[in-house]
């Protein structure tokens, strides 16, 4: 089977960040009305789980922001024919996604931080468990907008303004060595990170940047 590309990769991330994200909003969601939900919140197991995911998620950020996109710009000011037009719109929309990225971690720290106190205190009251489902329904709605957004416009139009041989040098830049993945098939984004792409497996915020913390 032939290798995926690392437009394919990025978009096997999504698939499972978004599943995770999912896998935590149906916990936060049941805090007020399940034992075990609660339970979780309290021991520091939800809290463990929800840093896991805001991990992958930053790493995930961290390959467009600093190996991806700037190849692209690259290539747009170079003033190849083929990405003439499309280098304005791609600057301004790579623009977007970084302020998108930046809301999403806020609000993905502020998660964090409402778990570290539920873990303080031992207790889940109603207006933590409220705020918790508030900021995680957010997140997660916001994160598939977004990815749906990449999957169909961005990344398209990456695949067309970068030539083959760019794209592996993409490739090897967000995935230094060939095999791992830093994100793998987990239950509620317990999985840890590793060095590489997966390998071989099943792929709007704007304005919230100025809203961070």
């Amino acid at each position: 089977m032939a290798e995926r590309s690392p437009i394919q990769e990025l978009r096997e991330e999504h698939r499972r960040l978004v599943k995770d994200a999912e896998d935590l909003q149906t916990t936060i969601g049941g805090l007020s009305t399940s034992p075990e939900a609660a339970q979780e919140a309290t021991n520091g197991h939800l809290r463990a789980r929800t840093e896991q995911f805001r991990d992958d998620l930053l790493a995930h950020f961290r390959r467009e922001e600093e190996c991806l996109f700037p190849d692209v710009r690259r290539a747009a000011s170079e003033g190849a024919q083929r990405v003439d037009i499309l280098g304005e719109f791609f600057s301004a929309e790579s623009e977007d996604d970084v302020s998108a990225h930046t809301g999403l971690a806020a609000r993905m720290d502020d998660v964090t931080a409402d778990l570290a106190s539920i873990e303080q205190t031992g207790r889940v009251d109603d207006s933590s468990s409220a705020r918790l489902r508030m900021l995680m329904d957010l997140v997660r709605g916001l994160l598939e907008r977004r990815a749906q957004k990449e999957d169909a416009l961005i990344y398209p139009m990456i695949e067309r303004v970068l030539s083959p041989e760019q794209m592996e040098q993409v490739g090897q830049r967000l995935w230094p060595t060939s095999k791992g993945a830093d994100l793998t098939e987990s239950d509620g984004a317990k999985a840890g990170p590793a060095a590489g792409p997966p390998a071989q497996q099943d792929g709007d915020l704007k304005g919230l940047g100025a809203d961070k913390g």
